[in-house]
């Protein structure tokens, strides 16, 4: 005797069933394992070569447990092509440039606070 054709489709269905069950199960089960490996991992901190407290100010020491920070801060005093201009100048150059401003400050004081009318009204020999 022979099983009617749809006994046969609801065992594979039950089978198919299964299977995915257990591959959502395992996929939970990997997801658990990874947060847990992940939680242990924060609660350890980085590996200290070098003891730091708030109070060391050289960056030479900081370099020593954080590498890649400090390479990227040694990178800042490099000079480099910017869209907005800002990395093109050399220290000397954009020291020049704050003298400079500094002058034109200073004479753009002195013509606003300039006490040199004449007794007639007049402003630097201007009628």
């Amino acid at each position: 005797m022979e099983t009617p054709p749809a006994e046969r489709k609801s065992w594979w269905k039950w089978l198919l069933v299964a299977v995915v069950a257990a591959g959502f199960a395992a996929g939970i089960a990997a997801l658990l394992v990874n947060i847990v490996q992940r939680k242990t991992e924060a609660k350890q901190q980085f590996l200290k070569l070098v003891e730091v407290d708030e109070n060391t100010t050289d960056p030479a020491v900081w370099g020593t447990n954080w590498p890649r920070e400090y390479d990227s801060y040694l990178r800042t005093a490099e000079a480099s092509r910017t869209n907005f201009g800002g990395g093109d100048a050399t220290p000397a150059e954009k020291l020049k440039a704050v003298e400079v401003g500094a002058k034109l400050a200073a004479i753009r004081h002195r013509l606003a606070n300039d006490d040199s009318e004449d007794d007639d009204g007049r402003f630097f020999g201007r009628k």
